[in-house]
Formats: C-alpha cells, sequence, structure tokens
C-alpha cells in the first residue's frame, strides 16, 4: 500500500498549519561570520488563503538587517 500524500494533500497540510499557528522561529543567515540567527516571529496567514504567512518585522531586528544581505531564509512553524 502506498501511504505517500499526494502535492495537493501537503499544501493543503501547510495551509492548515499555517492557519492554526500564530508563531514560528525566523531562521536567517548572520552576515557577519554566515552562522544561522534565529527569533521568534508571530504569523499571520495570508487572508487569500495561498498558504503564504505573513510576518511583520521590525527594521530594527536583526533578522531583518540580515534578510536585507541575504534574503535566504527558513521558518519553523508548530502545532
Amino acid at each position: 500500500m502506498d501511504n505517500s500524500l499526494e502535492n495537493n494533500d501537503l499544501h493543503e497540510l501547510a495551509r492548515t498549519l499555517f492557519a492554526r499557528s500564530s508563531a514560528g522561529t525566523l531562521a536567517t543567515i548572520d552576515p557577519r561570520d554566515g552562522t544561522p540567527y534565529t527569533s521568534i516571529v508571530e504569523l499571520m496567514p495570508d487572508p487569500d488563503g495561498s498558504g503564504d504567512a505573513w510576518m511583520f518585522l521590525s527594521t530594527l531586528a536583526a533578522h531583518s538587517t540580515n534578510l536585507l544581505k541575504d534574503a535566504r531564509a527558513s521558518i519553523l512553524v508548530q502545532d
């Protein structure tokens, strides 16, 4: 029996997870030495239901400075 999930199922699971989560851990790259920099951020699901997440980031925060230097990032969302 094949237990793999179809892409549409995975997208729906991601949308559901984002809709139920109000916080996540944002990981960026510290431009000084290339190490990961993580911080807790508030999340809001995109109202259009796309599965994207909105984050409100201050320009004073280190993760914002890091993203301006290197846009690569990841987010960990927990149910």
